[in-house]
């Protein structure tokens, strides 16, 4: 594999990465996307390079390129220090998650947690990925029971509850999904159109969504947090509820209501679909990154008029 330029941007469920901390081998504003790649009829699913300025993509990673274990479902990204990208990946048959390391240049696989690798917390269904301080941090979510977030060593993969039913206080998860690191709390998108706030030290919760009015994510699939300190979420629809639409939402920094930034008759541009909207990132120019699985396309959108385009 060619030597590549690594990325800064990971879309899925994602992390954004300033480019005062990236490894010499990473150029600023790069786009990284877990996705299924090739034909609908035999996707394969890896790490792909999308170029911000051309929209060129390259593979970074999937089962024919680089050495290691067989990715089977791709969620979640993240970015080290060093340059090396996480990725949580669902097992075959579903039966747990696990962390995977990539090297970005040889696209080489290494598991750090999972089934089999590291002890403690059982290893269910990982979507969000965050590394903070040298500790991997993952959303938990199988079912309301295990819904958590785990904090994972590096060095030996066990994994302990950071914030869940018995592990700090507050309201509980229903299904974690997309995290953000924002000061010293965690921020986390919940599927059931809901955001959190977690405190890194106690674990304590509370919730920053307020609901329904006057629109409302009813799946809040990915979670971004702007340069400004605007909270974006991509939303989904699943059931044809009045003030559900698919799109990009924010909140009022007050009330916590939530409005869309783009979809429905916000902006113009590619029709989403209802569960199309999912890993969604902030470009240093305030773009908007959405990963859009109906369109099969990354949406780069204007967070003023909310118009889109395909990247």
């Amino acid at each position: 594999m060619n030597t590549m330029r690594a990325a800064t941007i990971c879309i899925a469920l994602i992390a954004v990465i300033p480019s005062t901390t990236m490894a010499v081998t990473l150029n600023a504003g790069d786009i990284v996307v877990a996705t299924g790649i090739g034909p609908a009829s035999a996707k394969d699913h890896g790490l792909v390079l999308v170029d911000p300025a051309t929209g060129n993509r390259t593979i970074i990673s999937d089962n024919s390129t680089g050495t290691g274990p067989t990715f089977n479902t791709t969620e979640g990204v993240a970015i080290e220090p060093d340059g090396d990208l996480l990725v949580t990946d669902l097992t075959a048959g579903g039966l747990g998650s696990r962390v995977i390391r990539v090297n970005p240049t040889t696209g080489d696989r290494t598991v750090i947690s999972g089934p089999g690798t590291g002890a403690g917390v059982r290893p269910d269904r990982w979507y969000g990925i965050v590394e903070l301080n040298g500790t991997i941090l993952v959303a938990n979510s199988y079912s309301q029971d295990t819904a958590a977030i785990l904090s994972i060593d590096p060095a030996t993969g066990n994994r302990t509850a950071l914030s869940g039913d018995g592990v700090g206080t507050g309201p509980s998860f229903l299904s974690p999904v997309g995290l953000v690191v924002q000061g010293n709390h965690l921020l986390l998108s919940d599927y059931y159109g809901l955001v959190f706030q977690v405190d890194l030290a106690t674990g304590n919760r509370s919730r920053v969504g307020a609901g329904d009015f006057p629109a409302y994510p009813e799946a809040a699939a990915g979670l971004a947090v702007s340069s400004n300190g605007t909270i974006l979420v991509s939303g989904q629809v699943y059931d044809n509820f009045p003030n559900n639409y698919p799109g990009v939402f924010t909140q009022d920094p007050t009330t916590h209501f939530y409005s869309i930034v783009s979809g429905y008759n916000v902006g113009t541009g590619p029709t989403m679909g209802n569960l199309g909207p999912t890993g969604i990132a902030t470009a240093a120019s305030g773009t908007i990154l959405l990963d859009e699985s109906t369109l099969n396309a990354v949406l780069s959108i204007d967070p003023i008029t909310g118009n889109r385009t395909i990247l």
